[in-house]
């Protein structure tokens, strides 16, 4: 073939640069708590994707239907090299970190609710991810989707989550607010009261 021929053929081909990179995950690893500040673990399971809606229920007998948590944690592979938009669908709390990077910090009680965070991923690359979550009281609800450019908005699937190799320390480096709790009671029994029959606490009269 004639040299220039050739070289103007080639110009005619469209190279694809941004092709999906699919992979073999077997989801995130699962821990599920009998409490919403992650004590008294109760369930170790590896979850293929998280996408429950638990109603008034809870994700194990085992589990009290309210006040419980979980936490799902391994490695993510994004399949395009773009920026990546995480949300989360959660009632009650959730936080999600991307490569040790907090990027959904909504720890609170709610009632279903979507929250959105953005980072930038490298195609085939597996980064650290940790899903933090509680349930307080009512409904319970968790679900971790994804978007970019590329990639249509869906619950992040299987083979790209894997629930080895988690690295991120247990505690981040940024301080974690406490989980408010509106619902729980003390054990408190009042205050001593001394009631006297005059105005200068004197002539006591009742304990």
């Amino acid at each position: 073939m004639d040299t220039q021929i050739f070289e103007n053929e080639m110009t005619n081909i469209d190279v694809v640069t941004n092709f999906p990179i699919s992979g073999t995950g077997d989801g995130l690893k699962a821990e599920y708590y009998n409490n919403k500040n992650f004590k008294n673990l109760k369930l170790t399971r590896t979850d293929a994707t998280v996408d429950f809606d638990w109603g008034e229920g809870s994700p194990d007998r085992s589990i009290g239907k309210d006040t419980f948590s979980a936490r799902w944690t391994g490695q993510i592979e994004p399949r395009y090299s773009e920026t990546y938009t995480f949300e989360t669908t959660s009632d009650d709390g959730v936080r999600l970190w991307v490569n040790n990077e907090l990027i959904i910090d909504q720890f609170f009680n709610q009632a279903p609710a979507s929250h959105h965070g953005t980072i930038t991923l490298e195609a085939g690359k597996r980064y650290d991810i940790r899903l933090d979550y509680y349930e307080n009281k009512g409904g319970a609800v968790s679900a971790l989707r994804w978007s970019s450019d590329s990639q249509p908005k869906e619950i992040v699937p299987q083979s790209q989550l894997y629930s080895a190799a988690f690295t991120t320390p247990e505690s981040p480096t940024e301080p974690m607010p406490p989980i408010p709790d509106t619902s729980m009671d003390g054990t408190g029994d009042g205050l001593k009261a001394e009631y006297y029959n005059n105005k200068n606490f004197k002539n006591l009269k009742l304990t």
